[in-house]
């Protein structure tokens, strides 16, 4: 199963400053989430079209980040990534 998981971070999107917003397995779900989080943070439209394109946020205090995630992997698909 895939699934998007969307943090938050600091200006730069450093490792250390991620933290966890949300985990969704349906891209409809995710884009609802999205909108409304539009709305409360006020991101503009261009802000959100980039979030949704380029999977991040740029030049804000509090920048969003989006990764795509296999959930529950067999141990065939991670074998190859790990050697």
């Amino acid at each position: 199963m895939k699934g998007f998981i969307l943090y938050k971070g600091d200006a730069w999107l450093s490792t250390a400053s991620l933290r966890l917003v949300a985990v969704f397995t349906q891209a409809a779900s995710l884009g609802k989430f999205l909108k409304e989080l539009a709305q409360a943070e006020n991101l503009s439209e261009k802000e959100l079209e980039r979030l949704i394109r380029c999977k991040q946020t740029q030049g804000r205090t509090t920048n969003y980040l989006i990764e795509y995630q296999d959930f529950d992997p067999e141990y065939e698909q991670l074998r190859h990534e790990i050697s």
